[in-house]
């Protein structure tokens, strides 16, 4: 089974990005992208099946929206995650 890529877009701190490492990491390609520079950014929205996202606005910016073609799931942080 492929991974799919799931982008975390906000700056997550040591112990969220743990959290999400154990909960997906066996499952998905997570790209963090405060962590990538931006051609890595732009790749990994492109190839992004999902986002988890704190605040879409402020994570995304104009240009971001044309590459999140394969997008088909965004999950807020805040909607349904109340142990992180």
């Amino acid at each position: 089974m492929d991974k799919r890529q799931v982008v975390v877009p906000f700056k997550a701190t040591e112990e969220h990005k743990a959290l999400i490492l154990k909960i997906l990491g066996s499952c998905a390609n997570l790209v963090f992208l405060n962590e990538v520079g931006s051609n890595e950014r732009e790749r990994a929205l492109t190839e992004a099946a999902a986002l988890l996202s704190w605040n879409f606005p402020r994570e995304m910016v104009p240009q971001d929206y044309p590459l999140r073609r394969k997008v088909s799931f965004v999950q807020h942080r805040s909607a349904g995650s109340a142990s992180m």
